[in-house]
């Protein structure tokens, strides 16, 4: 159906059948991550294997592992639900917006995992290392499960919004409204940023720092190419 054509109780319809369509592959996956519920856990609490978590309330750890289980189920389920919201707006976009559209859907999905792989592999080992070196002798940390995963879950988050810096960088130099120069212009400024949220993030030591800063100036160079590069193809065109 030509959602250009349709009414305003068509479009509430077809909406709702989105809704619907991925709330199902949400409990459908979330199934199959109940079924293999050992290894999810293992899996998250793998970086942890240092900590001896404690739990401060009855329900605490129910709730701490439904919480779990809904995050593994999202972050299995984001190519599902970029798929069914890529089918209900496709009908809105021109031919070439459609090719322009897939490709950026596409690199979204994957740099949310580029993020995701990032933060678990690298920065969330550096930080627990970095903060539980605050421990002393006399004051030892009782950290609770439901603590661990808002600390996993807020770090994941920011590194996945940091890694869409190149989609951010491609939409806008489409719209014209960024420039190469003007990435150029400000770049010294933007690697002096990046360093002061690496020594933010990171223990007080150089190689810390590095592994932070380094992926991050990477990506803006990425997206400093990618803008040169849809420029030169915009002047061709």
């Amino acid at each position: 159906m030509d959602n250009g054509n349709m009414t305003l109780v068509g479009h509430l319809e077809e909406l709702r059948k989105m809704i619907i369509k991925i709330i199902l592959s949400l409990f459908i996956v979330f199934i199959l991550v109940y079924i293999n519920s050992e290894k999810i856990l293992s899996f998250v609490l793998r970086p942890s294997k240092d900590i001896q978590f404690i739990y401060t309330k009855p329900e605490e750890l129910l709730v701490s592992y439904l919480k779990i289980f809904i995050a593994a189920s999202l972050v299995i389920s984001i190519p599902l639900i970029f798929y069914h919201i890529w089918k209900f707006i496709r009908p809105a976009f021109t031919r070439e917006e459609k090719k322009f559209a897939r490709k950026i859907l596409l690199l979204i999905i994957l740099q949310i995992y580029i993020g995701l792989i990032f933060s678990y592999y690298v920065m969330l080992p550096i930080s627990l290392k970095f903060l539980l070196n605050f421990s002393t002798s006399n004051i030892r940390p009782l950290i609770t499960v439901e603590n661990y995963l808002s600390f996993l879950i807020n770090i994941s988050l920011t590194i996945v919004l940091i890694f869409q810096l190149p989609i951010i960088v491609i939409i806008l130099t489409k719209l014209k409204i960024l420039t190469s120069y003007r990435m150029s212009q400000y770049k010294k400024y933007i690697i002096f940023v990046i360093f002061i949220i690496a020594a933010v993030m990171t223990p007080p030591d150089v190689i810390s720092q590095l592994i932070i800063a380094l992926p991050m100036i990477l990506l803006y160079e990425i997206s400093y190419k990618i803008c040169v590069f849809m420029e030169r193809r915009n002047d061709k065109e």
